[in-house]
């Protein structure tokens, strides 16, 4: 379909005819294996443009005779997708959107993402979950309830191994719109949380869904640990923060907001804070750093020391990110 400009001008020409007008811009799209998402985007896109595709694929053999009008009804054969299929393309498309949408959340730029890792696995499973049953009844021919029970296996494991570092969970402690509540829900936190004692809370330390290690020394608690009225100060800041006294304005999702806003009430929890959310969920910008970095390493550059390759990375992006817009460089 994609693979000479006669055939493409052919489906554009039937796409701006039978699709819905704001379907007429868009194009089929070829996704890569080693990438999941453009799974989905095929999906997406091939759904919305249905009826071009089905009649793309029923013109095949126009106008052809013999040997390659039997070759071509062999891919009409093969390329021609039923009512059903076309219902598990639109039904594996719903699943899979919140696939998508979560992993574009994940990589924001400029915005906290280590305390929305611990919630969005949730909310992930339970979407799996939920379409479990009708993927077994309706889809199994397909195999796709199979396919949801190994991403179930496989999102058990990443959020086992996000559990064993604190910083997830501390991070999303750290989020005023969840604090210790969210993780006392046991229709989402069924199995035990190792919680960081020094956010455990009387109210919360015969919770069932609750396993505390006294022992542990979490990264938390050493970084408030000091002594004395400090020590105390520190202390009380975490019980007043537990407590809910200064609720969180759902307005827009920004906790450093709310932890500027706050910041006189909570001066030590505030550089925690800082600290802790300004980690990235997924390291994907640091690869993109990585790899955008050739550009300034290149081979007519290689005498370049490592002090002024990090300097020149670094000017780049805050050139990109418009800190030099009013500077007169000249």
């Amino acid at each position: 379909m994609l693979s000479s400009d006669i055939r493409r001008k052919r489906i554009r020409r039937i796409i701006r005819k039978l699709c819905e007008p704001a379907n007429k811009h868009l194009v089929p799209i070829r996704s890569m294996p080693i990438r999941w998402n453009t799974t989905y985007a095929e999906i997406e896109c091939g759904v919305k443009l249905k009826p071009a595709i089905n009649r793309w694929i029923d013109q095949l053999d126009e106008h052809l005779t013999g040997q390659k009008k039997k070759a071509t009804l062999y891919k009409k054969k093969k390329w021609h997708l039923s009512p059903g299929d076309w219902d598990f393309l639109e039904y594996f498309a719903v699943i899979l959107v919140l696939f998508h949408s979560s992993t574009l959340d994940l990589l924001k730029k400029g915005v906290t993402t280590i305390c929305k890792m611990l919630p969005l696995y949730k909310l992930v499973e339970q979407h799996l979950t939920s379409h479990l049953s009708r993927a077994r009844k309706d889809f199994s021919s397909y195999g796709l309830n199979i396919a949801i029970g190994s991403g179930l296996r496989k999102l058990e494991y990443h959020l086992e191994t996000a559990l064993t570092s604190d910083y997830p969970l501390l991070g999303a402690v750290l989020h005023p719109a969840l604090r210790l509540s969210y993780f006392e829900d046991t229709s989402l936190w069924s199995t035990k949380l190792d919680l960081p004692h020094c956010v455990v809370t009387p109210s919360t330390r015969n919770a069932s869904t609750i396993n505390m290690s006294p022992s542990k020394q979490s990264p938390f608690m050493s970084a408030i640990k000091t002594h004395g009225a400090a020590n105390r100060a520190a202390q009380n800041e975490v019980k007043i923060y537990l407590s809910g006294l200064y609720p969180y304005a759902e307005i827009d999702d920004n906790p450093l907001a709310w932890w500027k806003q706050h910041s006189r009430t909570f001066p030590v929890l505030l550089h925690i804070a800082r600290d802790i959310l300004a980690i990235p969920a997924v390291s994907v910008s640091v690869e993109q750093l990585f790899s955008s970095s050739k550009h300034t390493l290149s081979d007519s550059r290689s005498s370049l020391t490592a002090e002024s390759a990090s300097l020149m990375v670094i000017s780049k992006e805050w050139l990109k990110l418009g800190y030099g817009n009013r500077i007169d460089y000249l």
